[in-house]
């Protein structure tokens, strides 16, 4: 083991359960934020971190910085966001029925998922999804968020500090990230910042610029 990883440059937990959720779940409820996570609790009183979510396609968005695709069920609808520019949703038309893993992530009050996996369903596993949700649901606990949240699959030990950074440094407009990775004096912060991006904590509200997404 190299002298880096002795010293806990990166730490490794399993990753979060993806909950099964319906649209619904995750509008009306509220976000906590530790170092190295984020969790929502639903109004019912689940916490998660990744879900499971099925929808309909509603409509198609991108530009230079993200793609998004807006989904609903028969409880509500949201947007599912992909931050890597990898034509995530290039096979994906409005209509479709998809099955979508992803973290669930806030920006300006409004919650959004950050697409991991997405896969085109058929009406048959949607519809058999809506009967067998309150089951599974009903093995949720419902605890607080602080003793059900844990770190995610892989967290870098450097993350939190790069976020506090972020936020010192942003005075309204985002923050350069040159001057962010100058500031850092970390040999990896370009990998810790791309990895935020990735992950939907921080959005890049222009081109080099990037902002908490609080």
């Amino acid at each position: 083991m190299s002298d880096e990883n002795t010293a806990g440059e990166s730490k490794f937990q399993k990753r979060q359960t993806a909950l099964w959720m319906k649209i619904g779940d995750l509008l009306g409820g509220s976000f906590t934020r530790n170092e190295g996570f984020s969790a929502y609790k639903t109004p019912k009183g689940v916490v998660a971190s990744r879900v499971n979510v099925f929808g309909v396609v509603l409509s198609k968005e991108s530009s230079d910085l993200v793609e998004s695709i807006f989904i609903e069920d028969e409880t509500g609808s949201i947007a599912v966001k992909s931050f890597e520019k990898t034509g995530a949703f290039e096979k994906i038309e409005v209509g479709d029925i998809i099955n979508v893993i992803g973290k669930i992530r806030e920006y300006n009050n409004v919650p959004f998922i950050s697409s991991e996996i997405i896969v085109k369903s058929e009406k048959g596993p949607f519809i058999l999804r809506k009967k067998e949700i309150a089951v599974v649901q009903g093995f949720y606990a419902t605890e607080e968020t602080e003793k059900a949240a844990v770190p995610e699959e892989i967290v870098c030990d450097n993350s939190s500090k790069v976020l506090g950074l972020i936020r010192e440094l942003d005075k309204g407009d985002g923050v350069d990230m040159d001057l962010l990775v100058e500031k850092c004096g970390m040999k990896n912060a370009s990998q810790i910042i791309g990895e935020l991006i990735r992950n939907g904590d921080v959005f890049e509200i222009m081109p080099g610029k990037i902002k908490v997404l609080d």
